[in-house]
């Protein structure tokens, strides 16, 4: 039998009171009903997203990656134009995207509740990551094919409507949604002299309200080492988050979080930052 007072004690010695302090915020917003009733935030349709770096010149890539390299990502970025993608870089699987649940809210999802025991659900998130717009991106600006920009606006479609904000197993997790985020950010900047990347379909990515999620903002689970974050003003000020969860998941989770505001570079929409963001891993 576990004792809990022991248990409580070990959480707060490996937590911290203020991590410990926002999981309870988090779980009362849970048992109240309080998420469910949040809708996501409506985006001004003249934001627009600013490219935070310059890209590359085709013929460095070429000169860097060299042949060989050019022919692996060609293949991988034509099995994606086929609808196939290598999960955990396995075999070309096919790409799907509508997840076989229904439609619930995500709070519904929390704790396992409504997944069928038989389903792994990382094997549902793992495509929703979007590494496929990694492959797409890159393969576009090697070659100047319209077909991998053509692709991945076809697929974040399919994606955008199988899976409408806060509705559904893909926006359970808030690792999951800084990972998504984080490839729409590098495709939007790799993609955007597209003829494919039409001003309606920019505007769309600013659309997607992954910052406001409050499984990112709140949840103080993450990794084996100290992460700290300062924040943006919409957010708990400081996140401290130490040994409960794979460093993968912590790490994900900041960089998302440093990288959507970027103190109004990037997302003009989103809050700026009233400190600089910091993350030590």
């Amino acid at each position: 039998m576990i004792d809990k007072g022991r248990l409580g004690w070990k959480l707060l010695r490996a937590l911290g009171w203020r991590a410990l302090g926002w999981y309870g915020v988090y779980r009362l917003g849970l048992w109240t009903g309080h998420y469910s009733r949040l809708k996501p935030p409506q985006t001004p349709p003249s934001a627009r997203l600013r490219p935070l770096w310059q890209l590359p010149e085709v013929e460095r890539l070429r000169a860097a990656g060299g042949d060989e390299a050019y022919r692996a990502l060609m293949a991988e970025a034509e099995d994606i134009l086929a609808g196939r993608v290598r999960l955990y870089g396995g075999e070309p699987v096919p790409l799907t995207l509508t997840p076989p649940l229904p439609l619930r809210h995500w709070t519904a999802y929390e704790g396992g509740r409504h997944l069928p025991p038989e389903m792994d659900v990382k094997d549902l998130w793992e495509p929703a990551r979007m590494g496929w717009a990694f492959v797409l991106g890159r393969a576009y600006r090697w070659s100047g094919d319209e077909r991998f920009a053509e692709a991945f606006w076809r697929f974040l479609e399919d994606f955008d409507r199988a899976n409408p904000p806060y509705l559904g197993v893909n926006w359970l997790s808030g690792q999951e949604v800084a990972l998504r985020l984080l490839a729409l950010l590098f495709a939007q900047a790799v993609l955007a002299s597209s003829a494919h990347s039409t001003p309606e379909r920019l505007s769309r990515l600013t659309a997607m309200p992954p910052a406001s999620h409050p499984r990112w903002r709140m949840l103080a689970l993450s990794s084996t080492t100290t992460i700290s974050v300062r924040r943006w003003d919409c957010t708990p000020p400081v996140w401290r988050w130490r040994a409960c969860r794979r460093r993968s998941a912590g790490a994900s989770r900041a960089g998302g979080n440093s990288t959507a505001p970027c103190r109004g570079k990037l997302l003009p929409t989103a809050p700026t930052a009233s400190t600089r963001s910091t993350t030590t891993v």
